[in-house]
């Protein structure tokens, strides 16, 4: 994912800018989206996110709820129609209960959290930032979104703390899937990726990494990145063309740089056990290198500021872009001819894919189409996602909101 994808027409030409996420290959069985389409639906429609209270200040957790607690009549009501098969549920239990039984049973699968309307899931906002550009990335584990957030404005210091990057700067969070608080891991840009203990990012100087619970921050190796990826020994990236344009790698605890590939623009990243696989957007190719170096093989040409990438276990996904308009392309992890999955305005965003269908961004929104093509379906409309990633059950994005951005959960459809 490339930081302000959302925005991408206006990223044409603009290939300094912004940062990407990359996911490594997972096997059919548990295929998800390992990586940075859509937009959310009007705050009307979405369940609003409480403010938090806390020193963070604009950010908003979504999870907590103002509801004032019964009083002693509701809950010996409660109490006395329990019957002796199990624990009593209090009136603000058995509301939440039945609410998400109705969701459940009138959309036919549960709505993660999200309100059903007329038998469709909505989306659910997780967390929220009433200043600042919209979330840059967004990469996955099983309990955790992890995603990054744009200054709210202003020069940003040299040296700050993670309280000061609401205000002035750039911040990595950590915040649950099923909602809850929302956490600052590090003062930095997009790009992230994580592997089992960190989460890797950028500082637009190096790239760093922070324990996936926070605490302190390492450099890796210089210069900084557009996009990156992770394994359990080594982290690959892309660097920005202005400095040395090349696909490098580095040992997860730091050390120098290897060079695995040059280009005139290599941005996107994705890896599998043996190959880094990356786009080349002003070359306008799709390209792999073995992944401890080796020669580079271009398995695709002709693919117009392609910026955005993921794959799976047998195929490669993009967007490529223009001015006007933009494609979802897929081909053979080994290579093959390329096939336009979805083409039309503002297709050229953020992509993910699991295994069954390509999520992206498009001008009328969150959409999907099927792996091997077909008729693209929105999912959620209105405004285009900055960021994207999905797993089994849930699509997650950034969006931007009034005053600031969002970050959304959707069901997938069933």
């Amino acid at each position: 994912m490339v930081r302000g994808l959302g925005h991408w027409a206006a990223a044409v030409g603009l290939l300094l800018s912004g940062c990407t996420t990359a996911q490594k290959t997972v096997t059919p069985a548990e295929s998800h989206a390992q990586g940075d389409a859509g937009a959310a639906a009007s705050d009307a429609a979405l369940p609003s996110a409480d403010d938090s209270g806390d020193a963070l200040g604009p950010l908003q957790d979504a999870t907590e709820q103002a509801d004032a607690p019964p009083d002693d009549g509701a809950i010996d009501d409660a109490s006395e129609s329990a019957t002796d098969d199990g624990p009593s549920l209090d009136a603000h239990d058995a509301s939440a209960s039945d609410a998400a039984a109705e969701a459940t049973s009138s959309c036919g699968h549960d709505c993660q959290g999200g309100a059903c309307v007329m038998g469709v899931c909505q989306p659910v906002v997780l967390a929220s930032m009433s200043c600042g550009g919209p979330g840059q990335n967004i990469t996955l584990d099983s309990n955790n979104v992890y995603w990054s957030w744009g200054a709210c404005g202003g020069a940003r210091p040299k040296d700050f703390a993670l309280s000061d990057c609401i205000a002035a700067g750039t911040c990595v969070f950590s915040t649950p899937k099923a909602g809850g608080t929302t956490t600052p891991l590090a003062v930095g840009l997009a790009p992230l990726a994580i592997n089992a203990t960190s989460v890797f990012y950028d500082t637009s100087s190096a790239v760093m990494a922070v324990p996936l619970t926070g605490g302190t921050a390492t450099t890796i190796a210089s210069p900084g990145c557009l996009s990156v990826a992770a394994d359990s020994a080594n982290v690959y990236w892309t660097t920005p063309t202005s400095l040395f344009p090349a696909v490098l790698s580095a040992p997860v605890t730091g050390g120098t740089p290897t060079t695995l590939a040059t280009g005139q623009a290599p941005r996107a990243i994705a890896i599998d056990a043996n190959h880094v696989y990356f786009t080349d957007a002003t070359a306008g190719t799709i390209n792999a290198v073995p992944i401890g170096a080796g020669p580079v093989t271009v398995l695709a040409s002709g693919q117009t500021f392609a910026v955005a990438m993921v794959i799976d276990s047998t195929g490669i996904y993009w967007t490529t872009a223009s001015t006007s308009a933009g494609s979802v392309m897929s081909m053979p992890l080994g290579g093959g001819a390329p096939t336009t999955l979805a083409a039309g305005a503002g297709y050229g965003g953020p992509i993910a894919v699991d295994s069954a269908n390509v999520y992206f961004s498009g001008s009328a929104g969150l959409m999907s189409v099927p792996l091997h093509g077909g008729t693209p379906t929105t999912l959620a409309g209105s405004q285009g996602a900055n960021a994207l990633a999905v797993d089994s059950t849930s699509i997650y994005w950034t969006a931007a909101q009034a005053g600031g951005m969002s970050l959304l959960k959707l069901a997938k459809p069933q």
